[in-house]
């Protein structure tokens, strides 16, 4: 089974990198390894996989979204200690998941095997359909929520409006479990991520954009931008 791949990102929240006469490898070549009806729900969960030099691309699709996907997916890999480079997250309807990763082992010898990726879409199942809390799962993986350093680091943090649209923009020196508690973040303020361009470079520094729901209206008042600035600012 070929996994439906849908319309392009907001151009609002273009990649990062300059794309000009490139593609993802995954449209020529991608294949779904795993799909069925998961979790109580019936939902569906369709993962594509294909390893490449820099690592391994991910392809999740799903019809069940809602606030805190990104919260969830990110928990899954931090847990199983790989990497993201690179991510393409994207919302074609409202009810829909259609994310990319470009993901590395954060340990020598490291694999994405049969056995290994399915304890990943296992883990994926359940969180996002069966209920289980992220901090429960962190706990229970025995690992800890990333936590800041006291005081701001170097990092910057822009909320701009760019066609109508609500960008937040991060950079960055990279950290083990940024993407994390940035979605983390996101969550606990109840900020809706409709898509998103994640990216870290050679030298490790990352250039992260986040479009908002247009319809948050708390975008409106400066006063909340100004405490998420430098909420995010905290993390970073």
């Amino acid at each position: 089974m070929r996994i439906q791949r849908h319309g392009p990102m907001n151009p609002a929240i273009t990649d990062v990198r300059n794309m000009e006469g490139s593609r993802s490898v995954m449209e020529s070549s991608e294949r779904a390894i795993f799909s069925r009806v998961a979790g109580r729900s019936g939902h569906r969960l369709d993962v594509g996989v294909l390893k490449e030099p820099a690592g391994y691309r991910l392809k999740i699709e799903s019809d069940g979204n809602e606030v805190g996907v990104l919260f969830r997916l990110a928990a899954v890999l931090y847990c199983h200690n790989w990497s993201v480079m690179e991510a393409k997250i994207s919302t074609p309807e409202r009810t829909l998941i259609s994310d990319e990763f470009l993901i590395r082992a954060g340990a020598a010898g490291q694999e994405l095997d049969e056995g290994a990726l399915k304890m990943m879409i296992d883990d994926l199942e359940r969180l996002l359909f069966d209920g289980v809390s992220v901090l429960g799962y962190l706990t229970e993986h025995a690992r800890e929520a990333p936590r800041p350093e006291i005081g701001y680091g170097e990092g910057q943090v822009f909320i701009r409006d760019l066609d109508e649209e609500v960008v937040i923009e991060v950079r960055g020196q990279d950290k083990s479990g940024l993407l994390l508690a940035l979605s983390q973040a996101f969550y606990l303020m109840d900020i809706s991520i409709m898509e998103a361009s994640i990216f870290t470079d050679e030298k490790a520094q990352v250039h992260n954009l986040f479009l908002i729901d247009r319809s948050d209206i708390r975008f409106r008042n400066r006063e909340f931008r100004t405490r998420l600035t430098e909420e995010l600012r905290y993390l970073i």
